[in-house]
């Protein structure tokens, strides 16, 4: 309880600092977390599931993007002079992630992560498995709130900032109660949000769910659909006539992309925002 009381009131002082100098909450408390690591800058890891170790996320900005809009090219410019660009390609168990995994996975091994990769930021989403564990529902999303929880600290304890990421939408499976418990947390801790599911939401309604009958007539690859859900309803969309595009009709098409497009922006976010990278570095 002395812990929970201490993070509230610290997170209560950072509210009170960031709208006394109109930027996001989350900015003073990274700044804070940030001063305390003292690994390599420009490492990033992203830990999760096969969401996060899908080869079609993330790692295609190595070879850079095509159709960037403004706000996304500004983004990749300052990520590209930061960045250590092994870290585009940290993909498997030994970076922390792989497929099938739950948030008890990354708790048990973050701290072998963080020795491991001491990662100046990290990008964190867990929750699809999570919900689909053999336990009551109730008995999961607390064990994915607690994991989630201990995951935070312990990266906020090293230094490592944390970037707070939300799980899409699924077929006939909720997502959004293992989301609002994210959610909490990152408004507990004060950490930014990467928030999948409100923009799969906002893009595609009515229709981002790949295993909606229009899609599935004629399927014979389930990451081809055209929409952000793949066929089997739970992962991310990659189709390849939209491969490494980053146009508007891509970011309603293609879900990996979309997932890429938006961890890069909250990245940049934080590298200009939190660590003081200019915006106008190359």
């Amino acid at each position: 309880m002395r812990r929970l009381t201490v993070c509230l009131t610290v997170a209560a002082l950072c509210t009170l600092q960031a709208a006394a100098e109109d930027q996001p909450a989350y900015v003073p408390a990274m700044k804070a977390v940030h001063a305390r690591f003292h690994g390599t800058p420009g490492t990033i890891a992203c830990f999760g599931d096969s969401i996060t170790s899908d080869q079609g996320f993330w790692s295609p900005l190595a070879a850079g993007g095509n159709n960037m809009n403004h706000r996304m090219q500004k983004a990749y410019d300052v990520a590209r002079g930061c960045l250590k660009p092994e870290c585009w390609k940290w993909k498997g168990k030994k970076y922390g992630n792989e497929g099938g995994m739950t948030s008890l996975w990354g708790r048990d091994n973050i701290s072998q992560w963080l020795t491991n990769l001491n990662p100046e930021v990290v990008v964190l989403q867990f929750g699809s498995n999570d919900i689909d564990r053999k336990v009551t529902p109730e008995q999961s999303l607390a064990d994915f709130e607690q994991a989630m929880t201990e995951i935070v600290q312990k990266c906020l304890s090293n230094g490592t900032i944390v970037i707070m990421g939300t799980i899409p939408p699924r077929n006939k499976r909720t997502s959004e109660e293992y989301n609002a418990r994210a959610r909490n947390i990152a408004e507990t801790f004060h950490l930014p949000v990467c928030d999948f599911y409100r923009e799969c939401l906002q893009r595609r309604p009515e229709d981002w769910n790949g295993r909606l009958p229009q899609f599935q007539e004629g399927m014979t690859d389930k990451f081809e659909v055209r929409t952000l859900i793949s066929g089997d309803g739970e992962h991310p969309s990659r189709p390849k006539a939209f491969a490494n595009d980053y146009s508007e009709e891509a970011l309603k098409t293609s879900g990996y992309n979309l997932r890429t497009y938006l961890v890069l922006l909250s990245y940049a976010d934080v590298l200009t925002q939190v660590i003081g990278v200019p915006e106008g570095k190359k």
